[in-house]
């Protein structure tokens, strides 16, 4: 899964989201003391999921055309609270090309919120993302770099390094730089 890097967020999804469709982000203000007696005043106020209204997203083809989607869930952005209800057992190893999709915000008393955690817990035994944004050009090679190593290693950590020394190696013969920025971003969490 992978995207161009070109911008933050989506125009008009901040605060908006929702498996199966798109709604608000519910913002509890307390309950006012002339409800307390009504049957809705004792119910509790629906738990807002700490995935919603958060930056952790990934455009895929069409995000960036919105309204062809007819207005379903199929707007071209796939969240992590959208990722966590698929079924990715026996998922061997999710590779996340896009900009910064290893990045995760701490949420208290619920740990580091991410797509990485997302595909964890959807089941991908390892998952393997940027920590910082990247370059299409870079990403191209270190993705070449990387499924070519697939069939001679075992697990995606052994993968992700045999993909970066191998970068940097081809860097280095072509006398092109040879900063991280260009082969350190991915890094691979499981297996």
């Amino acid at each position: 899964i992978g995207d161009d890097c070109s911008g933050a967020e989506s125009p008009g999804t901040r605060g908006l989201r929702g498996v199966g469709g798109v709604s608000p982000v519910a913002q509890s203000t307390g309950t006012p003391k002339s409800r307390a007696r009504s049957p809705e005043a004792s119910a509790p106020a629906p738990a807002v999921s700490p995935w919603l209204g958060r930056r952790v997203w990934l455009a895929l083809a069409g995000a960036n055309d919105p309204e062809d989607s007819g207005g379903d869930e199929d707007d071209g952005i796939l969240t992590a609270e959208e990722v966590v209800t698929l079924d990715l057992r026996g998922t061997d190893r999710a590779v996340l090309s896009a900009c910064q999709s290893g990045a995760a915000e701490d949420w208290a008393r619920e740990g580091v919120l991410g797509m990485r955690r997302a595909f964890h817990l959807a089941g991908a035994r390892s998952v393997i993302a940027s920590r910082w944004p990247v370059a299409d050009e870079a990403t191209r090679e270190w993705m070449v770099a990387l499924y070519a190593a697939r069939p001679r290693v075992n697990s995606a950590g052994a993968a992700v390094r045999q993909a970066a020394r191998q970068v940097l190696r081809d860097r280095r013969a072509r006398g092109r730089t040879t900063h991280p920025f260009y082969w350190a971003s991915f890094s691979a969490t499981g297996d």
